[in-house]
């Protein structure tokens, strides 16, 4: 849904609307990461606190970076950017509605009460959709994003609440029983996850334009929409799932999951680049050059989709550390490629955010602990790095090559998925990995 609202808002928003948002969001990229401080990602891993105690918790926690958010703000009015300060207060006012969507959301997964849960995401992306367009027709700036974001955030709390009020509270540790110790290995882990996705807006907002920036920006969130958007609940379904086997069960499922998902996802990004070639004319003229970035993106949502299986297998196994100091060196890598964008050439920062991403992929799959022999490993990573080249040369290309080389990948895809339901017992997708709408993006 919010795919297809970005779509839509460039009828009315300039590229340059787009690169005002990004920058706001990039300028709280900490602090949104830093939401909840991990406590989810705890209570998803098995914690033995109740649903009532973690709220208590986070919502004193999230009142900290509303505070630190506020400071922003001020910088922002001093030096003149009325317009971002305006933003990034609404995306302050919005953190701790954001902590509370998230933990609604672990506690209807943990409990596999995924009905209500997809009924209330649906009801809440429609009116985010068309609050947003509505602002957007009415004011032609990136108030609309603002505004939608904190419509689904509220819209997604008043759908889930009322349901947890008819569960048993469970007795739960003290709050005192989580030290400080633990709850920072959760919070550098959770700040970690988001900052390879926002870091490259921070950076592209420093070196290049604010029209490029909006294109580029515009671009990723179309292809989140495919990627993240599933990522973010299927890293916490993956997690919780895994957290429940034994250490011997464990890599096989992970292994399965992996190579399912990647095949599934290879499917999809073909058919999405087949999709935006054709679509691609509609958008306006001051878009020019979007369609193309959009495919290139896209090449790397298999591999997007890997990393996150595996970052939950490093969680689910206790390596909270060793996953945050792998995103964090992904946010290093990704800054680093965001600098080619000082060339000005959009086509040349999409390749090499690709680049990164699908490399970065093959090293996450190498450094997790599944306990799989190299050869395994090799099987797992070497059809997403093939599907990537495929497709960003299918892009580039253009038809009727573009043609030839998505139907082949989808072959490919489906190829492997009948050979995994052969060979080994087929797996499903976990059932709470149901696709979640960003509240801040």
């Amino acid at each position: 849904m919010v795919a297809v609202s970005q779509m839509l808002f460039v009828a009315w928003l300039s590229p340059a609307q787009f690169g005002v948002w990004a920058t706001a969001t990039a300028s709280m990229a900490v602090l949104t990461g830093l939401v909840n401080f991990g406590e989810v990602n705890g209570y998803l891993a098995g914690g033995a606190r109740s649903l009532g105690e973690v709220r208590r918790s986070i919502w004193r926690l999230n009142a900290i970076l509303t505070a630190g958010a506020f400071a922003v703000v001020g910088g922002y009015w001093y030096s003149g950017r009325h317009d971002l300060a305006v933003l990034v207060a609404l995306i302050g006012l919005n953190l701790p509605l954001l902590g509370e969507c998230n933990l609604l959301y672990a506690a209807y997964v943990r409990r596999t009460e995924n009905g209500r849960l997809v009924r209330a995401q649906a009801i809440s992306a429609a009116a985010r959709t068309a609050l947003g367009l509505a602002v957007a027709w009415l004011t032609e700036s990136a108030i609309a994003f603002a505004a939608a974001m904190l419509l689904y955030s509220v819209a997604m709390i008043i759908l889930l609440s009322p349901g947890t009020r008819q569960w048993p509270e469970r007795a739960g540790d003290r709050l005192t029983a989580v030290g400080w110790r633990v709850r920072g290995a959760w919070s550098a882990q959770a700040l970690s996850q988001l900052l390879p996705t926002q870091v490259d807006f921070l950076v592209v907002s420093v070196v290049a334009g604010p029209s490029l920036l909006g294109v580029y920006f515009f671009a990723y969130q179309v292809t989140v929409g495919l990627s993240a958007m599933v990522a973010g609940p299927l890293v916490k379904s993956v997690l919780s799932t895994l957290a429940a086997q034994d250490e011997q069960a464990r890599p096989a499922l992970a292994e399965r999951l992996m190579s399912t998902v990647a095949a599934l996802a290879g499917g999809v990004a073909a058919v999405g680049v087949g999709v935006i070639t054709v679509a691609g004319g509609a958008l306006p003229s001051q878009w020019e050059g979007a369609a193309a970035t959009i495919g290139l993106l896209l090449a790397s949502v298999p591999a997007r989709f890997l990393s996150v299986i595996s970052d939950a297998a490093q969680m689910a196994a206790g390596a909270w550390w060793r996953s945050s100091g792998l995103n964090a060196l992904d946010a290093v890598g990704t800054a680093a490629v965001a600098l080619t964008a000082v060339a000005g050439d959009i086509t040349v920062l999409a390749i090499a955010v690709v680049g990164w991403k699908v490399a970065f992929m093959c090293v996450r799959v190498w450094r997790s602990p599944l306990g799989l022999p190299a050869w395994q490993r090799v099987v797992v990573a070497a059809p997403t790095v093939l599907v990537a080249l495929s497709l960003v040369t299918a892009v580039l290309a253009g038809p009727p090559y573009l043609w030839f080389l998505t139907i082949s990948v989808l072959v490919v895809s489906g190829g492997r998925l009948f050979t995994l339901w052969r060979v080994r017992r087929p797996v499903a997708v976990p059932a709470g990995a149901v696709a979640a709408e960003s509240s801040w993006s």
